[in-house]
């Protein structure tokens, strides 16, 4: 075979209807992504977060944030009892408290939080209707993760039995 043969022809060698295929298959798992990110994005924005959008910058991945925030060993910076008068609001002030003390907040409200391990983090801001407890799932697991711009810190808040936890870990 010679080093200037042309092209082969579009579909050579190739089932018909197969590059309809991978095209359909392409166009497929791109939506699904697309709608994955849009749930994600959604998820926050019901919590009445102003959502910035999608970071990809350098630090801390979640998975990396996880593993060192979320743990057997953890121990709490703060513990609001579940299933009290003023629960919720005394999780949003607790966790907002330590993230503004952890330095995970910056001066305009706005840090990152995690979409989910696969996803990674999503910028995003405060407002004064922000809700954590609403992003817990129906099944009670509230995982909330979230650190600041440089990556240099985390502050998590996350439901362990008859509590919700708030963690902190230095990344420094």
């Amino acid at each position: 075979m010679s080093d200037n043969a042309p092209p082969a022809p579009r579909g050579a060698g190739v089932a018909p209807g197969a590059d309809l295929a991978v095209a359909t298959s392409y166009f497929l798992k791109r939506k699904r992504t697309e709608s994955v990110i849009d749930n994600i994005q959604r998820r926050f924005e019901v919590a009445d977060f102003e959502v910035l959008g999608r970071f990809s910058g350098p630090g801390p991945t979640v998975m990396e944030a996880f593993r060192r925030v979320v743990h057997i060993s953890a121990t709490p910076v703060r513990r609001v009892a579940r299933h009290t008068p003023g629960f919720a609001e005394r999780l949003n002030e607790a966790w907002v408290a330590q993230a503004r003390q952890a330095g995970v907040l910056a001066d305009d409200g706005s840090f990152l939080v995690a979409g989910n391990l696969e996803y990674g983090w999503l910028h995003v801001r405060l407002t004064d209707a922000t809700d954590i407890l609403s992003l817990e799932p129906p099944d009670g697991d509230l995982t909330f993760i979230a650190r600041s711009m440089s990556g240099h810190s985390v502050c998590a808040a996350s439901s362990e039995g008859a509590e919700y936890w708030i963690l902190r870990e230095d990344f420094s």
